[in-house]
């Protein structure tokens, strides 16, 4: 994955954890592809929460050309993001595909 298509990827991940409805996280837009489930197990929020701030982490790295650092803690996300049920391998493998 090129560092821009890693940022769109982290991007959309933050996005999709934001449109869980967690009062204290503010959404700004959401991909089309997201679904919404109000029924979301509300132990995970802080977990979401880290998600986010990894998020913002890896923007950093990749601002200081930290790439294989950056792609692990992507590959984590993800992983959180299959085992919650947010996202499936398919979309997974979809999100990584380059244009």
């Amino acid at each position: 994955m090129t560092p821009e298509k890693v940022k769109q990827v982290v991007q959309k991940y933050r996005h999709h954890i934001c449109a869980i409805g967690d009062p204290a996280i503010k959404p700004t837009e959401y991909p089309s592809d997201i679904k919404i489930d109000s029924q979301c197990d509300k132990s995970y929020f802080p977990m979401f929460l880290h998600i986010l701030w990894m998020c913002d982490k890896i923007e950093e790295m990749i601002t200081h050309n930290q790439i294989d650092k950056s792609m692990r803690r992507l590959g984590f996300i993800q992983g959180v993001l299959w085992t919650t049920g947010l996202r499936t391998i398919d979309q997974l493998k979809e999100d990584n595909r380059e244009e």
